[in-house]
């Protein structure tokens, strides 16, 4: 009979726990409706008037006495109410704190589907190189609402502030990975993965759902950046890749010392005076000279221009006599993003 018992109370609490939910459920759904008909059983009008009220406050034990049973039957009725319900209420109360420990517990590992848009992921984690990333992009990220999503198959746990952070773990180029993180609602997709075949493959998998998003591949052979050039993207210039500029910097040290200082100082959004790119508005339709932007950025918003696109080229210290117009873009160095200009004040070419 005991091994009877005990296999009873065993086998209830597993299906407790797998169906907990539904339990609860079903029991205060039960003691609502047995409750209501014996009510109206022994004739308590009175509570069957405010019967959802009577019943909230009884299954939770509050008691505020001014609806309450007068028969004996009545009175027993609202006994085993309170009886079962504080049970309920505290299986309920547990469920839910089981729930949130859960849904906490998924998104610090990574587990979880995110519901997320416009965002910025990172595919990949190397260590102080991402937590020193993030850490920019954080700064410089003027919309809260914005959030940044990180995939690795590495880590353990979410090592940022999963308000400002989500976490997706998981093989990099899997679809897994891809759907759980909203990759085809990226709108800045930055790929740093363990070595340059994880990266390419990454990104190939990325530009199957998503062609729209800026990709930045870290790589770590210049010989490889041809393969992300060649990848499926709205516009070509959406496709850019990052190499190891450590020789390069060398080299600018050599020749002129402290200049890679500058450069590193133009790298870093944390502190000190940043690089910064500007879109000359589709709407104006007039033309600017280059010398009239530069002297007028220069004394109105303390910002220098170093560089245009113009079409796909890249020019570095244009001429002062070059022509900018709609649909171009600025390259300037100031102490922080410049959003309002007044485009208005400037004179034409």
């Amino acid at each position: 009979m005991i091994h009877i018992i005990k296999h009873l109370v065993i086998r209830g609490a597993i299906n407790l726990s797998t169906h907990g939910w539904a339990i609860v459920m079903l029991l205060l759904i039960f003691l609502y409706i047995s409750g209501y008909f014996l009510m109206r059983f022994f004739a308590e009008t009175a509570v069957i008037e405010h019967y959802i009220w009577w019943f909230a406050v009884t299954i939770t034990t509050v008691g505020y006495g001014d609806v309450a049973p007068s028969t004996i039957g009545g009175q027993w009725t609202a006994i085993i109410i309170m009886v079962l319900g504080i049970g309920s209420i505290a299986l309920l109360i547990g469920k839910i704190a089981e729930w949130v420990i859960m849904m906490s517990e998924k998104q610090m590992n990574g587990s979880l589907q995110l519901k997320v848009t416009d965002h910025i992921l990172i595919m990949g984690y190397r260590g102080e190189k991402s937590k020193n990333l993030i850490a920019e992009l954080l700064d410089d990220m003027d919309d809260e609402n914005k959030k940044i999503v990180i995939c690795s198959c590495t880590l353990e746990k979410n090592p940022f502030d999963p308000e400002k952070v989500k976490y997706v773990r998981g093989e990099l180029a899997s679809d897994d990975v891809l759907k759980r993180s909203c990759c085809a609602n990226a709108e800045k997709i930055i790929v740093t993965g363990d070595d340059d075949n994880q990266s390419f493959f990454a990104a190939f998998a990325i530009r199957q759902i998503n062609t729209h998003a800026h990709l930045i591949v870290f790589m770590k052979n210049n010989d490889h950046t041809s393969k992300i050039h060649c990848l499926p993207a709205d516009k070509p210039e959406l496709n850019r890749v990052i190499v190891p500029s450590a020789v390069n910097l060398i080299m600018q040290e050599i020749q002129d010392p402290q200049s890679s200082h500058v450069l590193q100082q133009l790298m870093n959004n944390q502190q000190g005076a940043k690089l910064y790119r500007l879109e000359v508005p589709s709407q104006h339709s007039k033309e600017y000279l280059f010398s009239d932007l530069f002297l007028n950025f220069r004394k109105h918003y303390n910002m220098t221009i170093l560089a245009i696109k113009e079409d796909q080229e890249i020019v570095a210290n244009p001429a002062m006599d070059m022509k900018i117009s709609a649909g171009m873009s600025l390259f300037y160095v100031a102490d922080k993003r410049i959003k309002d200009i007044s485009w208005d004040n400037f004179s034409g070419a």
